[in-house]
């Protein structure tokens, strides 16, 4: 269940490793949510590649939705780009990504398979 945070000039790094449950998934998102860099933040980085074994439920993805539309209206234009290979941590972000976009997010979502791809989409 561990897992690391740092600072971008323009963004944010999340890696998750090991187990990931949906109250780690809150607790991350409370530290980038909690600094004020956030508020003009360009992306989030959230590297999920070295993920063992996925404990989030439908309603974890969705409550994160809801939470991430909110924080949206403070900052509209953020890129989430996920790194994952595990097949249920795809398909948890793919839940929270149709979530997200039912609610009419601003946000942009992209799921890669290595980090280098997803930085250079964040990035751009």
């Amino acid at each position: 269940m561990p897992y690391r945070t740092s600072w971008e000039p323009a963004g944010f790094l999340l890696e998750h490793s090991g187990l990931i449950t949906g109250d780690e998934i809150d607790q991350a998102n409370q530290r980038f949510f909690s600094d004020p860099r956030s508020d003009t933040a360009r992306y989030q980085i959230i590297d999920c590649s070295q993920v063992t074994e996925v404990d989030i439920s439908v309603h974890d993805m969705s409550r994160t939705a809801a939470y991430d539309l909110g924080a949206s209206r403070s900052n509209p234009q953020i890129k989430l780009a996920f790194v994952s290979t595990h097949p249920d941590m795809t398909l948890a972000i793919e839940k929270y990504i149709t979530v997200s976009k039912s609610l009419k997010t601003t946000w942009r979502f992209g799921i890669f398979e290595d980090i280098e791809r997803a930085r250079e989409w964040a990035e751009m």
